[in-house]
């Protein structure tokens, strides 16, 4: 290759590279958009997920169950909380409260 090319392949390769840089810059660009259309679609919605409220409902059931049975017996409140979850757990299977793959009906 004579010397006289490659300035002018140097030149090639750099506007090659630059016109790629450019081309993934704008796709960016464009995904940044659609991702900010997205957003905003979803938060102007004011009903919430379906699935996201029965989660918190079941979350705060459960809550309250403990705290329904920490409240049976006033002596459990001084127990480590090791020991709370223990008895909570025991107390769950004996009321039949506790899930069981067996009749979940797989």
């Amino acid at each position: 290759m004579p010397v006289e090319e490659i300035p002018q392949t140097l030149w090639i390769l750099l506007g090659v590279q630059t016109g790629l840089l450019v081309l993934i810059w704008l796709g960016q660009l464009i995904q940044g958009a659609r991702l900010r259309r997205i957003e905003r679609s979803l938060l102007s919605r004011n009903a919430p997920v379906p699935e996201l409220q029965r989660v918190k409902s079941e979350a705060r059931q459960g809550q309250r169950l403990f705290d329904r049975w920490l409240d049976e017996d006033p002596s459990r409140h001084e127990l480590p909380k090791k020991e709370q979850f223990a008895g909570f757990r025991k107390w769950r299977a004996e009321q039949g409260m506790n899930w069981d793959p067996e009749r979940s009906g797989d």
